[in-house]
């Protein structure tokens, strides 16, 4: 699916309904502290197959301290061509980096079209990895379905109204009300979620979600929603279906978007070992988005340098959390066009 529609209104939807949360001061660097570094990649075509593509990739990624890639590739792409698909994974794991598939869509809640497209995407993937050698599999794959109002569908979630706020009596565009409109999509997005986990996890895979930031302050309350008899926020639900938790924590100001991420790592790091996920925050570089959102668009943060020197004190910021691990790139095609800028600094070094 194309995203750039969906990921422009998530920007604007992070920007305005996402509380900067409780601004963590950095603390003392923990020695056993080493950075996770992801990064979305939406057009491997221009990649796959093509060395000196491939070259600058890598290049990059050892530049930026990259340790996982989350690749979009069409339902077809799994099945096109294994030899060439497999020896770009196989290349990616001897730079010390694993491959995730992705795909997400407005389109897959229930009140569209449903999830069976993604769920088909995500049987491609679990088929291929079955038919390759162990250095040519995918980690695992990542879900950034998200469900907030956007052109081309039905405006059910309500944009930019605390959920005290929703019409209880009428005003719903899905269901009979706009509350049980909300409730009703956040319920689907768990559902969505558990759905993948259950079939990746069946086959020995990961499962991540990219997150709103706003889960846990959305205009000042956290998403709340009764799911499977238990009444919690979206994100702490959400967690129970995911081992990478990625927290879309576009700002350009390290101090807000760290801001952003501290309920989720908190409550994460409080989950026993064996259930907790790894929280990411996210930096956004695509053009487009909007200053102060996106480090393509802000006057004075279009460089590589700047994005490494932020993303140093976001990891600096949340280190003490040990759910915390590091922090997304979105995305490889909004990295290039950033100024490039080479230091001296070792990865994850302010």
């Amino acid at each position: 699916m194309n995203l750039r529609p969906l990921l422009l209104c998530l920007a604007i939807l992070c920007g305005l309904g996402a509380m900067p949360g409780a601004q963590a001061a950095p603390v003392p660097a923990a020695a056993a502290f080493v950075p996770q570094r992801g990064m979305w990649i939406w057009h491997m075509e221009r990649l796959i197959g093509d060395d000196a593509a491939l070259a600058r990739l890598f290049d990059a990624t050892a530049h930026a301290g990259i340790t996982d890639l989350y690749i979009y590739l069409p339902l077809n792409g799994y099945t096109a061509d294994d030899k060439t698909l497999t020896a770009f994974i196989a290349a990616a794991r001897r730079h010390n980096i694993a491959v995730w598939g992705l795909d997400g869509c407005r389109c897959y809640f229930k009140d569209a079209d449903g999830p069976q497209k993604l769920y088909a995407t995500i049987n491609a993937l679990i088929a291929y990895n079955d038919r390759v050698a162990p250095e040519g599999r995918f980690t695992g794959f990542q879900n950034i379905s998200l469900p907030h109002d956007i052109t081309g569908y039905r405006a059910a979630f309500h944009n930019g109204i605390p959920s005290s706020q929703l019409d209880q009596t009428g005003g719903g565009v899905w269901q009979k009300t706009a509350a049980a409109d909300r409730q009703s999509l956040l319920i689907d997005w768990l559902d969505i979620q558990h759905g993948a986990y259950d079939r990746l996890k069946a086959h020995g895979l990961q499962a991540a979600a990219a997150m709103l930031s706003s889960t846990e302050s959305y205009y000042g309350e956290p998403m709340t929603v009764t799911y499977q008899g238990v009444t919690d926020s979206l994100g702490h639900l959400m967690m129970n279906y995911t081992d990478d938790y990625i927290v879309l924590t576009y700002n350009t100001d390290p101090a807000n978007a760290a801001g952003r991420a501290v309920a989720q790592a908190t409550y994460a790091s409080g989950l026993p070992l064996a259930h907790r996920p790894r929280v990411f925050a996210a930096i956004e570089t695509d053009t487009g988005n909007g200053a102060t959102i996106s480090y393509g668009d802000t006057p004075g943060k279009q460089s590589q340098t700047a994005v490494l020197d932020d993303i140093a004190t976001i990891e600096n910021t949340l280190r003490a959390q040990p759910a915390f691990v590091g922090v997304g790139i979105h995305s490889w095609e909004g990295w290039q066009g950033l100024e490039a800028g080479r230091d001296e600094k070792a990865v994850g070094e302010k």
